[in-house]
């Protein structure tokens, strides 16, 4: 919508959420929880969070960065690539469950180009989905 501003919601409401989820869990009830999240906004806090909940985070990324950052970019057109990656590192280094989304558009289709799955592996150590733009 124009005029909106995009609100993200930080830790502390995912904090609410877990805490929720804890009180009102019944006996033998698994809960499991899922992020999905270009992942330009994790830090360390986020991260920290993320692993001590059990969180399994999804992250966008639509290849290498010459073909992510076509599309890909923040609200000032600015792309995204370094970010998203640099998030990869922070989830590898915090040890959160990960796997990538990608996006398969005109351009990366063009290229012939696909995460394979050593390189997949190599990244998110997880899975990887894709879908059709």
């Amino acid at each position: 919508m124009a005029g909106r501003r995009a609100h993200s919601a930080g830790v502390s409401f995912f904090e609410k959420v877990v805490a929720l989820e804890k009180k009102y869990q019944r006996p033998h009830q698994n809960i499991e929880n899922d992020l999905q999240t270009n992942g330009v906004l994790l830090n360390d806090e986020w991260c920290a969070f993320l692993r001590d909940n059990r969180f399994l985070v999804g992250l966008s990324i639509d290849g290498p960065q010459e073909l992510h950052d076509r599309f890909r970019v923040d609200k000032g057109g600015q792309p995204t690539f370094e970010k998203v990656f640099a998030a990869g590192q922070l989830l590898h280094k915090y040890k959160v469950p990960f796997n990538t989304l990608t996006v398969v558009n005109r351009v990366n289709a063009k290229n012939r180009w696909m995460f394979t799955a050593s390189s997949v592996a190599s990244f998110a150590r997880g899975s990887c989905s894709s879908f059709l733009a």
